[in-house]
């Protein structure tokens, strides 16, 4: 039978594990927000050019 304090530190670490993951997860959230706003202004900047005749299509 495992005893109670080893029972209780597997708990502790699980739960280390547990608050570890969440601030990475909550840590990509916010990079993703960042790069999905940049990609944004950056697709309006090119749309505005490209309106304007600044850039051209590709043809390859």
């Amino acid at each position: 039978m495992i005893s109670l304090s080893l029972t209780r530190r597997m708990h502790v670490q699980t739960a280390a594990v547990f608050a570890k993951h969440s601030r990475l997860d909550r840590a990509l959230i916010v990079a993703n927000e960042f790069l999905e706003s940049e990609v944004s202004e950056l697709m309006k900047a090119v749309s505005h050019g490209y309106v304007r005749g600044i850039f051209h299509t590709y043809t390859g």
